[in-house]
């Protein structure tokens, strides 16, 4: 049995046409698999995407709220600053005497709690 180059040709494009269709399928295998990873990914991303539009929006009621109890705090320290004002005019001066006296005997105290040597 003699084999001519004609059948030596033909055969080995028929294993080269078998080896071009094993390497299509095993790519398309390999596809299918990355379409379904990257569509399970962009579900988790979608899902964390979300859950961080949710979180920011949460974020910004926090602010808001924050930026309220600000304005609320400068609001009473404006007053309690005008109270002290208007305390500050109506008081004798012998009154501020006495009350930096007090302040001069806290201060006093305080030190020699801290440093009872030095009385």
């Amino acid at each position: 049995m003699k084999i001519d180059k004609t059948s030596v040709f033909a055969l080995v494009l028929v294993f080269g046409l078998i080896a071009s269709v094993a390497y299509n399928y095993q790519q398309s295998i390999e596809n299918k698999a990355l379409k379904n990873s990257k569509s399970i990914i962009d579900e988790q991303l979608e899902e964390k995407k979300e859950t961080n539009f949710i979180n920011i929006d949460s974020l910004d009621e926090v602010k808001e709220k924050i930026i309220d109890s600000i304005e609320i705090l400068r609001a009473e320290k404006l007053t309690i600053q005008k109270q002290m004002s208007n305390l500050d005019k109506k008081q004798t001066q012998d009154e501020k005497v006495i009350r930096n006296m007090r302040d001069a005997d806290s201060i006093q105290q305080l030190f020699s709690r801290h440093y009872p040597d030095h009385d």
